[in-house]
């Protein structure tokens, strides 16, 4: 059984002094991709990706390959901006390897910094950094208000709002898993079940 309970989204955020970035799946794709459309990526600016982004390096400090935030800025960004080209998205129905390849391996050329599990050290980063821009937990940039803003994707800004109502597009469910034959066999696991339960809402 599948029971949702909490949701979260995937924050793109720079200083507050920040040069104001707008970006799109498409842009963060054609950005960040080792090899997007399946060519060796060469960009070195965001000017490059995109003519209306400012002429400044790509650089974004954002979690491991090991994380689940790197899972959902995979799926949730970089293989929606991926699939916007009719060619690269039949790949996925024929050939899914080497659709994930080509919309999810991270160019590893020094544009995206892998700057481990530990979120505050992104924050701290791009705090000292007015070029740069960190993806992590939204939780992080609510809690750092006072240092960082959010940039807008696709013309939509990371709140507490546009996550809860998935307008924003890094925003995703969190579900937990019980096995339905387990419920009655394991002492005391319908009762943990319903405290999650309990605890879905704004302040849970």
């Amino acid at each position: 059984v599948e029971i949702q309970v909490g949701l979260d989204g995937i924050a793109f955020a720079e200083a507050k002094g920040g040069p104001g970035m707008a970006l799109t799946p498409l842009d963060v794709y054609k950005a960040l991709a080792a090899n997007p459309f399946g060519k060796p990526n060469t960009a070195k600016n965001w000017s490059d990706v995109n003519p209306a982004l400012p002429a400044i390096p790509i650089l974004v400090y954002g979690p491991p390959g090991t994380s689940g935030t790197r899972d959902a800025l995979a799926e949730l960004i970089l293989a929606k901006g991926c699939d916007t080209d009719a060619a690269t998205k039949a790949l996925k129905e024929t050939d899914e390897a080497r659709h994930k390849a080509i919309c999810t391996e991270i160019r590893e050329d020094g544009a995206y910094v892998d700057a481990g599990e530990n979120d505050n050290l992104i924050v701290q980063k791009i705090s000292q950094n007015p070029k740069a821009i960190g993806v992590f937990g939204f939780s992080f940039l609510e809690e750092n208000m006072d240092k960082l803003k959010g940039v807008t994707m696709s013309g939509v800004e990371p709140t507490y709002a546009t996550i809860s109502d998935f307008s924003y597009p890094g925003a995703r469910p969190l579900y937990i898993y019980v096995k339905k034959a387990h419920l009655s066999a394991i002492k005391g696991l319908s009762d943990y079940v319903a405290e999650w339960v309990k605890a879905w809402g704004p302040e849970g």
